[in-house]
């Protein structure tokens, strides 16, 4: 089983999605897909940590979530990945060069990298083990200015677009308070 947690920075979906976890099981995986690189990172990370306190086996896995999942898969009834949007951002920037001279080839090629990543991920799991994901909606704000940023954007939409087709059930968060989408919500076909 594969469940979505979705919403805006801020939103509360983390803590929604620990809690949901918690009153699944005991036997909880929690991967933390975050790199820290100043100070600010560092204490974020921190409060998630302390938030968590020991009811979790914590893997920080920044590049290869599918193959970890490969490893644990099995051993935990829940797994959480806390964020889909940071570990597209770590995929996304592994050979990035501003200097680039086609950025457009090199951001095709990235998503495609990415795309394989995360169907291998939501492969990955074992049938024992429900995994929650947990994202971000970054296409409610303005268009960025740069093309970075909107590669991501675009990229961050597919992929969340990817997960929530094949998700059993879909939870997007706003102002704390989180609202089932999916399967509960009638969803019209086009």
């Amino acid at each position: 089983m594969i469940t979505l947690m979705i919403g805006g920075a801020r939103s509360g979906k983390s803590s929604y999605a620990e809690t949901y976890c918690l009153k699944k099981d005991k036997n909880l995986a929690y991967i933390a897909t975050a790199q820290v690189y100043d100070e600010e990172m560092k204490d974020r990370v921190k409060k998630h940590q302390d938030r968590r306190k020991n009811n979790w086996d914590t893997y920080e896995e920044p590049y290869k979530v599918s193959k970890l999942l490969e490893e644990i898969s099995g051993q935990y009834q829940v797994i959480l990945i806390d964020c889909l949007t940071l570990y597209i951002t770590n995929l996304l920037l592994v050979d990035f060069d501003d200097k680039n001279k086609d950025l457009v080839l090199f951001a095709d090629k990235q998503e495609e990298i990415i795309k394989k990543e995360i169907l291998a991920v939501l492969d990955a799991v074992s049938e024992k083990t429900e995994l929650v994901i947990v994202s971000n909606e970054v296409g409610l704000g303005i268009v960025p200015d740069n093309f970075l940023s909107r590669t991501f954007r675009d990229i961050n939409g597919r992929m969340n677009q990817l997960v929530g087709e094949r998700a059993d059930s879909v939870f997007f968060t706003v102002a704390g308070i989180p609202v089932k989408i999916k399967p509960d919500l009638e969803r019209i076909q086009l």
